[in-house]
Protein backbone atom coordinates (compact mmCIF):
# COMPACT_ATOMS: atom_id res chain seq x y z
CA UNK A 1 0.00 0.00 0.00
CA UNK A 2 2.76 2.20 0.65
CA UNK A 3 3.83 1.58 -2.77
CA UNK A 4 0.37 3.07 -3.69
CA UNK A 5 0.95 6.36 -1.61
CA UNK A 6 4.08 7.03 -3.25
CA UNK A 7 2.99 6.68 -6.72
CA UNK A 8 0.08 9.39 -5.93
CA UNK A 9 2.60 11.36 -4.14
CA UNK A 10 5.18 11.34 -7.02
CA UNK A 11 2.37 11.71 -9.63
CA UNK A 12 1.29 15.29 -7.77
CA UNK A 13 -2.61 13.57 -6.82
CA UNK A 14 -4.28 15.55 -4.46
CA UNK A 15 -7.54 14.55 -2.45
CA UNK A 16 -8.92 11.56 -0.56
CA UNK A 17 -8.05 8.25 -2.08
CA UNK A 18 -8.81 5.03 -0.38
CA UNK A 19 -5.85 2.98 -0.64
CA UNK A 20 -6.76 -0.34 -0.46
CA UNK A 21 -6.78 -3.70 -2.22
CA UNK A 22 -8.76 -4.25 -5.05
CA UNK A 23 -10.41 -6.96 -3.45
CA UNK A 24 -12.78 -7.09 0.21
CA UNK A 25 -12.16 -9.95 2.69
CA UNK A 26 -13.51 -10.74 6.04
CA UNK A 27 -11.15 -10.11 8.66
CA UNK A 28 -11.70 -13.89 9.67
CA UNK A 29 -10.47 -14.47 5.77
CA UNK A 30 -7.34 -12.03 5.53
CA UNK A 31 -6.08 -14.03 8.89
CA UNK A 32 -6.18 -17.28 7.42
CA UNK A 33 -4.71 -15.54 4.15
CA UNK A 34 -1.89 -14.07 6.58
CA UNK A 35 -1.99 -17.49 8.36
CA UNK A 36 -0.89 -19.60 5.19
CA UNK A 37 1.57 -17.35 3.39
CA UNK A 38 3.36 -16.92 6.57
CA UNK A 39 2.74 -20.50 8.07
CA UNK A 40 0.90 -19.79 10.98
CA UNK A 41 -1.18 -22.03 13.19
CA UNK A 42 -4.57 -21.23 11.11
CA UNK A 43 -6.67 -23.16 13.93
CA UNK A 44 -6.50 -20.33 16.33
CA UNK A 45 -8.56 -18.44 13.71
CA UNK A 46 -12.15 -18.54 14.95
CA UNK A 47 -15.34 -17.32 13.00
CA UNK A 48 -17.17 -14.32 14.70
CA UNK A 49 -20.27 -12.39 14.51
CA UNK A 50 -19.83 -8.89 14.91
CA UNK A 51 -22.39 -6.66 14.96
CA UNK A 52 -21.48 -4.53 11.38
CA UNK A 53 -22.83 -4.19 8.33
CA UNK A 54 -21.61 -7.12 5.82
CA UNK A 55 -19.87 -4.98 3.26
CA UNK A 56 -17.59 -2.19 4.12
CA UNK A 57 -15.28 -2.23 1.41
CA UNK A 58 -13.98 0.55 -0.04
CA UNK A 59 -14.05 1.63 -3.97
CA UNK A 60 -10.13 1.91 -5.25
CA UNK A 61 -12.20 3.64 -8.64
CA UNK A 62 -10.33 7.05 -7.77
CA UNK A 63 -6.88 4.94 -6.99
CA UNK A 64 -7.34 3.13 -10.08
CA UNK A 65 -7.65 6.17 -12.36
CA UNK A 66 -5.01 8.36 -10.89
CA UNK A 67 -2.80 5.11 -10.93
CA UNK A 68 -3.22 4.02 -14.34
CA UNK A 69 -3.65 0.36 -12.76
CA UNK A 70 -5.47 -1.10 -10.48
CA UNK A 71 -3.90 -2.28 -6.83
CA UNK A 72 -3.01 -5.49 -6.09
CA UNK A 73 -5.57 -7.90 -4.44
CA UNK A 74 -4.57 -8.86 -0.19
CA UNK A 75 -2.89 -12.30 -0.94
CA UNK A 76 -0.80 -10.67 -3.60
CA UNK A 77 0.30 -8.09 -1.43
CA UNK A 78 1.03 -10.68 1.66
CA UNK A 79 2.66 -12.88 -1.07
CA UNK A 80 5.05 -9.82 -2.05
CA UNK A 81 5.76 -9.29 1.73
CA UNK A 82 6.72 -12.66 2.59
CA UNK A 83 9.33 -12.73 -0.44
CA UNK A 84 10.68 -9.28 0.84
CA UNK A 85 11.05 -10.68 4.19
CA UNK A 86 12.75 -14.28 2.62
CA UNK A 87 15.15 -11.06 1.10
CA UNK A 88 16.51 -9.81 4.11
Amino acid sequence: LLEYIWELDLARQTGIFHVTSQNALTKNDFGRHVSQVFDFDESLIHDTVAKQPRDISLSTEKLTQALGHRPDTQLNGLLTSQLDLKRT
